[in-house]
């Protein structure tokens, strides 16, 4: 660990580290559990009987259809983005509404996004993944 001469130097190593952090462990760990949600609450509810799944190729699993993006130097953010031409995918199936066709989710609601808060709520695993990113640079933390 480098030498500081003040405190604010010291508070902005942190920082730039505790960005780091962010960006790769907890997006990463936030992803991961963005991704199990979206198989509990949509996927294994039912089995389409019209369509196949685009899951992790242009679906709502796909990486690509999920935005990692650093919004100011201590805040991340994760958004799912899946559409369809101009349709909001992510919408659509987190509110229920919006279907072209009837089928028994039809104005039900499966909101992955709220359950992936709540999943990290109860978990804790963002902070076990800040504290890993902050660690694997060098920079140890209490339990």
């Amino acid at each position: 660990m480098p030498d500081f001469n003040s405190i604010k130097e010291l508070q902005r190593y942190i920082q730039t580290k505790a960005n780091l952090a962010l960006k790769n462990e907890v997006a990463t760990n936030t992803v991961e559990a963005m991704m199990k949600k979206i198989d509990e609450v949509v996927y294994d509810v039912y089995e389409p009987k019209v369509y196949e799944r685009e899951k992790d190729h242009g679906g709502l699993t796909d990486p690509n259809n999920i935005r990692v993006q650093m919004i100011n130097d201590d805040t991340v953010s994760i958004e799912n983005i899946r559409s369809d031409g101009n349709r909001n995918v992510v919408e659509i199936v987190e509110t229920g509404q919006g279907y072209y066709y009837s089928f028994d989710y039809t104005n039900k609601p499966r909101a992955f996004t709220g359950a992936t808060r709540q999943e990290l709520k109860t978990s804790k695993s963002h902070i076990k993944a800040m504290k890993l990113g902050l660690e694997r640079q060098g920079i140890r933390t209490e339990q």
